[in-house]
């Protein structure tokens, strides 16, 4: 387990650092520690870091939203579409990404997003956000990305090879 991904700090539920480790383990092979198997209907889908308090907000497939150490703006289960992101805001907030390129703001703007956008077959795979303009980048499943708000850089789209996906983005 790496320490430096979370701090080591009593959150009264679980330590920081388990937090991570379940993320993990309920996405990996079916039993936890050992122990007997797992059946999981919400899944954890993101997790992201409050640059403010150094806390942290998980996400999970349905919308929920925990806060561990880190002010919590709300949540709202989304029917019918996974949660596939969440991104922390220069300003403090949190936003949503969801399967379908929609998505919830939480103590941030919202610029909009690639709902009804998107090519058949290709979802809305991460969202992240631009610390120099409070905007964001939606990275889709066939690697194109989206700006909003934020400059547009470039991407991936249409060179990931047939049968494979993208599932990941990060600023810097």
């Amino acid at each position: 387990m790496t320490d430096w991904l979370l701090p080591a700090r009593d959150t009264g539920r679980i330590r920081c650092r388990t937090a991570y480790a379940i993320l993990v383990m309920i996405h990996g092979p079916g039993t936890l520690t050992g122990r007997t198997p797992v059946t999981v209907k919400v899944l954890p889908s993101g997790l992201v870091i409050d640059p403010a308090t150094g806390g942290y907000w998980i996400v999970k497939s349905d919308g929920t939203v925990d806060a561990f150490h880190a002010p919590w703006h709300g949540s709202a289960p989304m029917r019918g579409q996974a949660v596939t992101g969440i991104t922390g805001t220069p300003g403090g907030g949190y936003l949503m990404l969801t399967s379908d390129g929609g998505g919830q703001n939480y103590g941030t703007p919202w610029y909009g997003s690639d709902i009804g956008h998107l090519p058949a077959g290709v979802t809305a795979a991460g969202i992240t956000a631009d610390p120099a303009t409070g905007g964001y980048w939606i990275l889709k499943s066939n690697g194109g990305v989206d700006a909003f708000a934020a400059p547009w850089y470039g991407s991936l789209a249409w060179h990931v090879p047939a049968g494979q996906s993208v599932t990941g983005i990060t600023g810097v």
